[in-house]
């Protein structure tokens, strides 16, 4: 709902002014919906903080290894704390902060991503089957959960979920302000200073110069190196300094998610792409709903 808010803000001039826009019933539900956000982060940040106690920890201890010799590594929630309790200046509002970031750019993104994944698989059987004949060699009969070496030995999982993103990235656009002025390769124009440019995640994705037959889901259009292929014509992450600082989380969260789905389920769908109804918000959806079946 507050992705919807804020692209109602986006598209209606009148709600782009605070003093407007703080007079409107869409603002009383705005800080409603924040004070629910803001209130699980700072539990969870509280609960953290007191399960840690006060003790301080020695990042350098080299008995802190796990059974195979390597180092532990701490979760980031708990990287940040124990930073500010040796010493750091990290108040808790900035650790706040910081879990809401991350929380929204590796939660909706893929939720929304998962959904169009099981909705391709469903539709393109032979690539579901091939997913899950990695999955059979990767954990054969055993029932239990995926690892983080699992997800590294699912590379066609990996080019299902490349492909899937995209066909549908979940931010269809992204804004850069430009810094300094940018003169247009293609024609004679220049981007002045200060100006907001809107880049179509979405529209560069299909391109037919960058990916041959851009409405065919194929995920071998990630197999192997594409010299010619330029550096930003696969953006559903964003790139450069300002890209997603949640990708390597979403990307296992996504991962993890489809393979216990598909380990245990077959996806099936009686629809294909182009039954898809999409509605470009801040993250990709369908109005038509992610309609699937599990047998």
């Amino acid at each position: 709902r507050m992705c919807d808010i804020l692209h109602k803000r986006q598209l209606k001039i009148h709600l782009r002014l605070d003093p407007l826009f703080n007079l409107t019933g869409v603002k009383k539900e705005q800080e409603r919906l924040l004070q629910i956000i803001h209130g699980l982060t700072r539990k969870v940040v509280r609960e953290k903080k007191s399960s840690q106690g006060s003790m301080l920890r020695d990042d350098l201890d080299d008995n802190d290894e796990n059974d195979i010799g390597e180092k532990r590594r701490l979760a980031f929630l708990d990287l940040m704390i124990e930073t500010a309790n040796n010493g750091a200046n990290i108040s808790d509002e900035e650790i706040k902060e910081e879990v809401d970031t991350i929380m929204f750019e590796g939660h909706d993104t893929t939720a929304a991503g998962s959904s169009f994944v099981l909705c391709l698989l469903g539709i393109h059987q032979h690539v579901q089957e091939q997913v899950y004949a990695e999955l059979r060699q990767i954990f054969g009969d055993s029932k239990r959960k995926a690892t983080f070496g699992d997800t590294l030995e699912m590379k066609y999982l990996e080019r299902v979920i490349f492909e899937t993103l995209r066909m549908f990235p979940p931010v269809p656009m992204i804004a850069r302000k430009i810094n300094e002025d940018v003169q247009l390769a293609s024609k004679n124009y220049t981007i002045p200073a200060g100006t907001t440019v809107v880049i179509g995640t979405y529209k560069i994705h299909r391109r037919e110069d960058l990916y041959p037959h851009p409405e065919t889901f194929n995920p071998d259009n990630f197999l192997g190196a594409y010299p010619n292929r330029h550096y930003y014509s696969y953006i559903p992450f964003s790139a450069g300094p300002r890209s997603c600082v949640g990708r390597k989380y979403a990307m296992l969260k996504l991962k993890v998610l489809l393979s216990t789905v598909l380990r245990h389920y077959r996806v099936v769908s009686n629809l294909t792409e182009k039954d898809f109804k999409l509605q470009a918000d801040i993250i990709l959806k369908r109005t038509d709903g992610f309609q699937i079946q599990l047998e």
